[in-house]
C-alpha cells in the first residue's frame, strides 16, 4: 500500500511541474535560461522524487517501531521502501511527461491516470488473456508482480529493469516535448 501512495502522492505532485509554469507565467523564464531541456525535465524529477523520498523519511517511524518490537529484517524493510520509490519515480516520470503535454494541472493528471491505471490493472486483466499474451500483461502489472515481491522483501532485477525502463523512457518523452 505504501508504494501506491508514494505512486499517488509523485504524481499528483509531478503533474504541477510544468504545467504551473505555464499557468505562472514563469515558463519564458525558464526557456530562457542557460539550461538544457534534459537539465530542466531531471532538476523536474529529482526535485519531486527528493519530495517522495522526505515524505518516506517522515512515514519511517512505524517500521522503526516494528524493528524494535517485531521480528522483521532491516533489510526487509529496506527493500520495501526502494520498491515503494521505485514505483514513485516511475509515477513521477509519467507525471511529468503528461505536464509537459498540457498547461492544466487537471488535464495532465487525467493523462497521468489513463497511463498509469492499465500498469496497475494489468494482474486483472492478465487472469481473462489467452495464453500467448498472459505473461506480457501480467509482467507489466507494476503492482501485483513486482511491487508485492519487494514489500515482501524480496528485490529482484526484473523489477529495477521495469521500473528503470518506464522511468527512463517517460523522462525522455518529457524532455523531448519541451
Amino acid at each position: 500500500i505504501h508504494g501506491v501512495v508514494l505512486l499517488a502522492f509523485a504524481v499528483l505532485l509531478a503533474v504541477r511541474a510544468f504545467a504551473e509554469e505555464r499557468v505562472a507565467g514563469t515558463w519564458p523564464l525558464l526557456r530562457g535560461s542557460p539550461l538544457s531541456d534534459r537539465e530542466i525535465t531531471l532538476g523536474k524529477y529529482f526535485g519531486v522524487m527528493a519530495t517522495v523520498g522526505v515524505q518516506s523519511l517522515i512515514s519511517g517511524y512505524l517500521p522503526a517501531l516494528v524493528l524494535i518490537h517485531g521480528r522483521v529484517s532491516p533489510l526487509h524493510v529496506l527493500v520495501g521502501y526502494a520498491g515503494a520509490l521505485g514505483l514513485a519515480s516511475v509515477g513521477t516520470s509519467v507525471g511529468l511527461w503528461a505536464s509537459s503535454q498540457t498547461a492544466r494541472q487537471v488535464y495532465a493528471a487525467a493523462l497521468s491516470a489513463l497511463m498509469l491505471v492499465p500498469l496497475l490493472a494489468a494482474s486483472r486483466v492478465s487472469a481473462v488473456v489467452d495464453a500467448p499474451f498472459r505473461g506480457i500483461v501480467a509482467y507489466a502489472s507494476v503492482v501485483e508482480r513486482h511491487q508485492n515481491t519487494w514489500s515482501a522483501g524480496q528485490a529482484n532485477s526484473e523489477t529495477v529493469a521495469l521500473y528503470g525502463t518506464l522511468t527512463f523512457v517517460f523522462l525522455l518523452m518529457a524532455t523531448q516535448s519541451l
